[in-house]
C-alpha cells in the first residue's frame, strides 16, 4: 500500500517520523521495502533514501537538516511494482521538486510511450517514478503552471491507464501539493496549531491549543492519521491541496471529477514484487478490533 507523509511549516518532523503513535517508522513495519525523506535547506535539496525497513535505517528521522526545512516529504514503501532497491525508494527528485506516491499504475509501456524523451528522467523501475516524470514534463509543457501540469497528468492517466490509486505528495522549498485520486486510498490533512480566519488567512492558535503535539504551526498530509487527536480530515477524491510555506495559506482545487476508465484490483502486485506484508498474520492480527 505504501504510506505518505508531507509537512509544511514549523512542525516537529522527528515527532511524526519517529515518535507519534502511528509514526512513519511504525507504519514502515507493514511497508518494509524502502524508506525515504526529503526537504530543502536554503533552497538546497536534502534527500536520504534506502531499501531498508524504516526501523532498520539508523539515519531515518535523525537527519540534522529536518528542523531547518520548511517542507518535508517522506514515504515508506510496499513494493507492488519491482523489487526493493534504493533507486525505487521514494521520494523522487524531478526538476527541483520532490515527489512520492501511494498506489499502483498499470501499463508501463504506455506510460513510457507518453513520456517520450522525458523517459530519461526515470532511473529506476517503478510506475511511481514514471508518474513523477510525467508530472514534471507536463508542468514544463504548461509554462511552469504546477496545477495545470498536475491536472493534465491526472486526467490523462484516468483516461488511459489502469490504476489503484495515484495519490501523491510533492514539495519544493516553498510549497507542498497533495492529491487524492480516485477513492481507493484515503489521504488526510491536519492543520496543527492553526485555525481558519476570514479571507483565507491562517491564524496561530493559543499556546497549547494543539494538545500534546510538539512543534509550531504546520499543515500535515498523511495516508492515515498519525495520532488519535482530532483534526484529521480526508481529502475528497480528485482534490488537489496546495499549501505555501510562508503563511500556510492553502487552496483546494478539484482537478478531476470522474472515475478512472480502468481500475486495477486493490491487491495488485506485479510478478516480480515481494509478498504482500499486509496479508501477514501479524498485520491481520493488528487490524482486528480489541
Amino acid at each position: 500500500m505504501c504510506r505518505l507523509f508531507g509537512m509544511v511549516g514549523a512542525g516537529n518532523a522527528k515527532h511524526w517520523l519517529l515518535e507519534a503513535p502511528n509514526s512513519m517508522r511504525a507504519l514502515g513495519e507493514w511497508n518494509p521495502h524502502g524508506v525515504g525523506v526529503g526537504g530543502f535547506v536554503d533552497g538546497k535539496l536534502q534527500l536520504d533514501k534506502s531499501a531498508l525497513r524504516a526501523s532498520q535505517d539508523p539515519l531515518f528521522g535523525n537527519q540534522e537538516w529536518l528542523d531547518r526545512s520548511d517542507t518535508i516529504v517522506s514515504h515508506v514503501r510496499d513494493a507492488t511494482v519491482s523489487r526493493p532497491g534504493v533507486l525505487d525508494s521514494h521520494p523522487f527528485e524531478m526538476h527541483g521538486r520532490l515527489f512520492a506516491q501511494n498506489g499502483s499504475i498499470g501499463d508501463l509501456a504506455r506510460l513510457d510511450e507518453e513520456l517520450g524523451s522525458a523517459r530519461s528522467l526515470v532511473h529506476g523501475n517503478t510506475d511511481s517514478e514514471r508518474y513523477a516524470a510525467l508530472v514534471a514534463r507536463n508542468i514544463e509543457r504548461n509554462g511552469g503552471d504546477v496545477e495545470a501540469g498536475i491536472a493534465e497528468t491526472v486526467n490523462w492517466l484516468a483516461d488511459t491507464t489502469p490504476m489503484t490509486s495515484i495519490n501523491f505528495v510533492m514539495t519544493t522549498p516553498t510549497d507542498m501539493w497533495a492529491l487524492r485520486y480516485p477513492d481507493a486510498r484515503e489521504l488526510f490533512v491536519n492543520r496543527v496549531g492553526l485555525r481558519d480566519a476570514a479571507q483565507g488567512q491562517r491564524l496561530l492558535l493559543p499556546e497549547g491549543a494543539s494538545g500534546t503535539r510538539p512543534g509550531g504551526a504546520a499543515t500535515l498530509v498523511a495516508s492515515e492519521p498519525l495520532d488519535a487527536e482530532a483534526g484529521w480530515i480526508a481529502l475528497k477524491p480528485g482534490q488537489l491541496l496546495h499549501v505555501r510555506a510562508g503563511d500556510l495559506r492553502e487552496e483546494i482545487t478539484q482537478v478531476i471529477d470522474r472515475e478512472p476508465k480502468f481500475r486495477l484490483d486493490n491487491n495488485f502486485r506485479s510478478p516480480d514484487s515481494p509478498p504482500d506484508p499486509h496479508l501477514s498474520e501479524a498485520y491481520l492480527a493488528r487490524k482486528q478490533p480489541a
